[in-house]
């Protein structure tokens, strides 16, 4: 019961985005792919991500686009299973995460992380 309610509480949290945001398809099927929805203001994004493939130890890095290029931007990992903690993957801005990408900690085959990208401060 309480993993039921852990899931329901993450489709909650993200069901506005999902419903109503901008779509951007990510990577490719055969290996490293996803799906990325972006609030129409650009302050409120998540990312849906999927490793298919193993990649011997290394970490995907996956091109975030669609954000405003000038602002920073909050990326936070959202725990897997009830009782596990968020982890902050650090604060970029919209170029940097769509030219650039994030790596994300994706280890293995039939992996998936959610990340929940919020606005911060302005770059200066």
């Amino acid at each position: 019961l309480q993993e039921a309610k852990f899931h329901v509480e993450q489709y909650k949290r993200f069901r506005g985005l999902v419903q109503h945001g901008d779509l951007y398809r990510l990577g490719s099927p055969e290996s490293e792919c996803g799906f990325h929805y972006i609030r129409a203001d650009e302050k409120e994004a998540v990312a849906y991500l999927f490793q298919v493939a193993s990649r011997f130890g290394e970490e995907p890095v996956f091109l975030l686009p669609g954000l405003k290029r000038e602002q920073r931007y909050s990326v936070t990992l959202q725990a897997a299973e009830v009782g596990g903690k968020p982890r902050s993957l650090g604060t970029l801005s919209g170029e940097a995460l769509a030219k650039r990408g994030l790596k994300v900690p994706l280890k293995g085959a039939f992996r998936s992380a959610v990340l929940d990208i919020q606005a911060a401060d302005r770059v200066p």
